[in-house]
């Protein structure tokens, strides 16, 4: 998967005092130079939760025998988690100093752990999945390489296929950590070819962490002096802040952790702010009394509007939303955040946000302070952009403030509970744990069979895209799942529009984005060749999808524009939805022919664009039998 930087590495360890360390290089207690932890980026750590660390023993224990799961983690210490990317969700897990390995959601088969050299040795005398190596064959592994057939002396007959497992040297001790290829019996047999794949070799280093007992207050006493610098950093940004602009000072409070510290901060410098709430409709119901306590126990104004069952109304003409088509921001986000503040504040209001560098590129693109060109009248600033989420988690932690119950439930962020964004692991356990789930659990039920796709598309949570990224359409064809999207007959005799959500978003490339759905399915044979009306077409026939510039068009009928501005975005959906009935419906009239200068179109039973030709001029697209017409009788 791809590796994404947003920010620095910040995690450093004492190992005298084995505590975590935030960016300082010598330890703020003791005055030992402290260590740096190689992260996988992006880096944005956090505590590990009594959630977490019983859900790793629980699966060491499964994994690698009873009683690993308390030596892996030890019930003194505290441990953090690191997001890493992965095809779903893999966290690193960071205890005494070191990267122990990860736990990895791998669908469809769920949770596991995978183990570095580390985790070996504290698991080792209770450990099933040993491979002994023979000598010769150490330094080899040493240098990266795999562990091969003859280079086995020894094997656990209990270690199947893609089991996790340590390779010890002959005298015992572990030399690196990998997954079997072969079954232990079949290692046992030292044929020619790879017996463990080894993905870490023991590390060189010669740092001995103390492993003495830690809590995380001990880790906020390390850390105060740098929390309480970058608190003072914060203030006096919010203190200039309140002086560049004559508005009211909100909080759009969102129920999670960077909100409510983006809160506390404004009072701690000395703000009285609004505490403005979305209620999506979507939100858990322990958010929706966070934000109330929250109110309550500060005094503060809180501003509600509420989208209703905007949602619920929007999947009856959107479908499912997608990572790559998320109508449901501007229904359930956008449109009541720009009613809340056209209301509540006609002259404008600088609104904190709790956004942060280290969640996206985007959030890390945008700045400290920005204007809101899709919520008029909106300025966002966020005090907490270049804190990283441990950071958070330690301020929180310093304040004693109380946070939302799902973050000791296992979920890391807070949002709409069904979030197109989240991933599998993320939605499985607000399943176990939010009662409105089954609502959404019906829809797709419905959904599916409506559309005739096959259990795993509910299984594997493909509603989530429209357009597979590579490595999940890796992952169905190892599994051998394959399905197609259809429309289903009573939508094929609709009279053909392009229907939109109401609003845009700000995309990832910057500009606006809009996402709607026609009410047909299209041929996107006859489709894709007009869409050269706006632009050179790349016509993906395998994945029934056209695209041009900004615009994808899918053969279901989904629609996806981005484009610089409102202005452009609206003129491309408006020539779109033209192309697109011409498209379907033309009976070869040639009224257009004449209207191009450039001699790119044609008429063999219908009209057609030579690619070579057409100079994406839109002359073509004026007065039109089909449009007046031919849209309605099919």
């Amino acid at each position: 998967m791809g590796i994404v930087r947003l920010g620095r590495n910040v995690l450093r360890w004492c190992d005298s005092c084995n505590l975590p360390i935030i960016e300082e290089k010598v330890c703020p207690l003791c005055r030992s130079a402290t260590a740096e932890i190689l992260l996988t980026p992006p880096g944005d750590c956090r505590p590990a939760f009594d959630y977490d660390l019983r859900k790793i023993r629980e699966l060491a224990d499964s994994q690698f025998g009873e009683g690993c799961g308390e030596l892996l983690l030890q019930p003194d210490r505290i441990a953090i988690l690191s997001r890493s990317p992965a095809l779903d969700r893999m966290d690193e897990i960071v205890s005494d100093g070191w990267i122990l390995g990860a736990l990895l959601f791998d669908p469809p088969s769920g949770d596991r752990i995978i183990i570095r050299p580390r985790a070996a040795e504290r698991m080792l005398r209770k450990m099933n999945g040993k491979v002994t190596a023979d000598a010769g064959a150490l330094p080899s592994i040493g240098d990266g390489s795999n562990l091969m057939g003859p280079g086995v002396l020894a094997a656990d007959e209990r270690i199947r296929v893609g089991d996790e497992v340590a390779v010890l040297t002959p005298d015992g001790a572990v030399h690196a950590t990998g997954v079997a290829k072969r079954s232990g019996k079949e290692m046992a047999e030292r044929a020619r070819g790879v017996a463990v794949k080894v993905r870490w070799s023991a590390p060189k280093s010669q740092r001995r962490t103390a492993e003495k007992a830690n809590d995380w207050r001990m880790a906020v006493d390390a850390n105060r002096g740098y929390i309480e610098r970058k608190v003072q950093t914060a203030k006096n940004f919010l203190a200039d802040l309140a002086k560049q602009y004559e508005k009211p000072i909100a909080v759009s409070f969102s129920g999670g952790k960077d909100s409510l510290a983006t809160l506390n901060l404004a009072i701690e410098a000395g703000l009285r702010p609004d505490i403005l709430f979305a209620d999506t409709g979507l939100e858990l119901d322990e958010t929706v009394e966070e934000v109330r306590r929250v109110a309550k126990e500060t005094g503060l104004k809180l501003i509600v509007e509420d989208a209703g069952d905007a949602f619920w109304e929007g999947l009856e003409v959107f479908g499912p939303p997608g990572k790559d088509f998320r109508w449901c921001c501007k229904t359930c986000k956008l449109g009541p955040t720009t009613k809340l503040i056209s209301r509540n504040y006609p002259k404008g209001v600088v609104s904190l946000i709790g956004q942060r560098d280290y969640e996206s590129e985007q959030r890390m693109r945008k700045g400290s302070v920005w204007n809101n060109p899709w919520v008029p009248g909106q300025i966002g600033a966020s005090p907490i952009q270049k804190w990283n989420a441990l950071l958070v988690w330690l301020y929180i932690f310093s304040r004693k403030l109380k946070y939302n119950p799902w973050y000791e439930r296992g979920l890391d962020r807070i949002g709409c509970f069904m979030c197109p964004s989240s991933d599998i692991a993320e939605l499985r356990t607000v399943k176990e744990g939010y009662r409105g789930f089954a609502r959404w659990e019906n829809y797709i039920d419905s959904y599916r069979e409506k559309m005739e796709l096959p259990e795993s598309w509910k299984e594997l949570e493909i509603w989530r895209w429209r357009r597979l990224p590579p490595a999940m359409r890796n992952k169905l064809n190892e599994l051998g799942i394959t399905f197609e999207t259809r429309v289903p007959d009573d939508a094929v005799a609709a009279p053909l529009r392009l229907k939109t959500a109401s609003g845009y978003r700000p995309c990832t490339e910057g500009g606006y984005s809009l996402e709607g759905v026609f009410t047909r399915k299209l041929d996107l044979d006859k489709v894709q060749n007009l869409m050269n009306i706006i632009g050179p077409v790349e016509f993906l026939k395998d994945e029934n999808i056209a695209k041009t510039g900004g615009v994808i068009v899918f053969g279901e009928g989904a629609v996806s524009i981005k484009e610089k501005d409102e202005e452009a975005i609206r003129a491309i959906s408006d020539d779109l939805e033209q192309i697109v009935i011409r498209a379907m419906f033309c009976v070869g009239c040639g009224v257009c022919v004449g209207r191009c200068r450039s001699g790119a179109l044609g008429v063999e039973e219908r009209i057609w664009i030579d690619a070579e030709k057409c100079t994406h001029c839109g002359e073509c697209l004026g007065p039109c039998p089909v449009l007046r017409f031919g849209n309605e009788i099919e």
